[in-house]
């Protein structure tokens, strides 16, 4: 049954509120995850495995061709991988940024990088042969984003293809580059983005680089992403590289040992053991012996000689079910 509040009831409540008495009921259900249904999870954990493979794959690439290419100790390690709202994404850029903006097909979509532009003014000097100082957070002069272009943000972009190859053959293509993320415009705030946060070591400071991937229709790329698609689109190998494997492990060398015999004796006996002292084995004098190769019994066999070396000649396999040597 509804009635209306009167002022004093009202303005009870209010006291209420700034006093946070009513903040009780809402502790009292501090057990609960409240779920956001404006962020519901879209990718699913083998996904996100399959996702977390290729962001870290293009981290170690884009680390190595930095190290090379700017001369000195570069780590770029991957620190957390979410799905976020696009908007959310956006939001936590900092103003200014150097964002670079990637087209992606045919899967349908975005990759933004984004660097403080005091980090690229000090990787555009050590490009250039300079020292690699932190720079100042300004904007890059034309002749400063030309050699970047070329020389960074390209590069980037194909280490990322290189990364995407096990599961689509993804293009990416070098679209513009923003200082303010206000102007990316690349989804609606409520769609969901893949955002990758780096944390960029540079000799003895480390900075900070975030990746977002924003997917026109997520649920397309989605698909190549399943433990099915992916063993079904593994390419397998030709004829020249299956020649070129049996080569390389045929030249791969495994222990061979034969095993004479095998005796029990108790610790009272083993103390009395010296020189001149003869211990049977239960293998018999016309008995076959175990041949091991690695760790496992394969063959059996029966000792002899050749010329002056002593050998053994490989009878049959070894018993079924016979176990891993131990050494």
């Amino acid at each position: 049954m509804e009635r209306n509040l009167s002022q004093h009831e009202i303005d009870a409540l209010i006291n209420q509120l700034r006093s946070g008495e009513l903040e009780e009921e809402e502790e009292s259900l501090a057990g609960v995850t409240r779920y956001d249904f404006r962020r519901a999870d879209r990718i699913s954990r083998e996904q996100m495995r399959a996702l977390e493979r290729v962001v870290q794959s293009w981290g170690r690439s884009v680390a190595g061709f930095l190290a090379t290419h700017t001369r000195q100790e570069v780590q770029l390690q991957l620190t957390a991988l979410q799905q976020l709202p696009f908007g959310e994404f956006r939001r936590s850029l900092p103003n200014p940024s150097v964002l670079t903006v990637y087209t992606l097909k045919p899967v349908e979509g975005s990759m933004v990088l984004q660097l403080e532009p005091g980090v690229t003014l000090a990787l555009y000097e050590r490009l250039c042969g300079g020292p690699g100082d932190r720079g100042e957070d300004r904007e890059l002069t034309d002749v400063e984003m030309s050699v970047l272009r070329r020389q960074l943000f390209a590069e980037m972009g194909r280490r990322m293809e290189a990364a995407w190859k096990e599961f689509l053959p993804l293009e990416v293509a070098f679209s513009r580059v923003e200082t303010n993320p206000v102007y990316l415009n690349l989804l609606y705030d409520q769609d969901t983005a893949l955002v990758g946060t780096f944390q960029l070591g540079l000799e003895d400071r480390a900075e900070n680089l975030s990746l977002g991937l924003a997917f026109d229709d997520l649920d397309q790329l989605l698909s190549h992403l399943s433990a099915e698609f992916v063993l079904k689109s593994r390419r397998q190998p030709t004829a020249k590289e299956q020649t070129a494997w049996a080569r390389h492990l045929g030249q791969v060398t495994a222990p061979v040992e034969a095993i004479l015999g095998r005796a029990e004796v108790t610790l009272a006996e083993l103390v009395e053991l010296a020189a001149g002292d003869v211990v049977p084995l239960q293998t018999g004098p016309e008995g076959t012996i175990e041949i091991v190769v690695g760790t496992r019994t394969k063959f059996r066999g029966t000792p002899g000689r050749v010329g002056n070396h002593t050998a053994v000649l490989i009878t049959g396999p070894a018993r079924q079910g016979a176990s891993r040597h131990a050494g």
